[in-house]
């Protein structure tokens, strides 16, 4: 069994050329540096991932030895394997579509104002859904709002993937391995951060996709 958790906190003044999938991508205001600062696009504050390997103690050359052939030929000589994600959720940066007018520049993502909570919370603290009420357009002439970099955050990330697995011995260093697999094996809906950034926009907040639902796979493979 191998586990990692890592607490965390990542802060910058502008996203990597790779890191700007949220919106989050450019510097806004060359002038005021110190509005840039905020949380990074890629900070997660909490992750922890496990896994698990572990050969059950049943069948032939184990602890628990089975006599009959047939039935140690079924039950005998199993192995698991786990690896369990839990993330939280990336974050999002949010904008406001400007007019022509108040357009800085094409290649920014303006933030709005920030009035109140960004999102609304279920009692879990997971993400319901982000709230427009919290956002105002800036006035046209004040186009650069006071809204942090990153201000709202996906819901987080878990997933479960599960296998078991047989050797069955053919010759010495040969044998055939069974394998059956589940990704996702919990069915965890895990939204994917394709949404509406535009605080003013009607598809605000709305997630477009989802990350893969369960899928279960059986493999048979010769090793020699």
């Amino acid at each position: 069994m191998l586990n990692s958790f890592t607490w965390s906190k990542a802060i910058d003044d502008g996203p990597g050329h790779l890191e700007n999938y949220d919106g989050d991508n450019s510097r806004i205001n060359y002038y005021n540096r110190g509005l840039e600062k905020g949380l990074s696009s890629y900070n997660q504050p909490l992750n922890d991932t496990l896994a698990v390997i572990y050969d059950l103690p049943f069948g032939r050359g184990r602890k628990f030895a089975i006599a009959n052939k047939a039935l140690d030929l079924a039950l005998g000589g199993w192995a698991i394997n786990l690896i369990n994600t839990a993330d939280s959720g990336l974050p999002l940066n949010i904008g406001y579509a400007a007019t022509a007018q108040a357009q800085v520049s094409g290649l920014v993502s303006e933030r709005p104002n920030l009035t109140g909570q960004p999102v609304y919370l279920t009692s879990s603290n997971r993400l319901a859904y982000l709230n427009a009420a919290a956002f105002s357009v800036p006035v046209y002439t004040q186009p650069f709002g006071n809204a942090p970099r990153n201000v709202a955050r996906m819901p987080g990330f878990y997933d479960t993937d599960f296998g078991v697995h047989k050797n069955f011995s053919i010759t010495e260093g040969r044998y055939v391995q069974f394998r059956a697999e589940a990704f996702n094996l919990l069915n965890y809906t895990n939204f994917a951060p394709t949404l509406g950034l535009n605080s003013n926009s009607s598809g605000f907040g709305v997630f477009n996709s989802t990350w893969q639902a369960r899928q279960v796979q059986l493999a048979v493979k010769l090793v020699f």
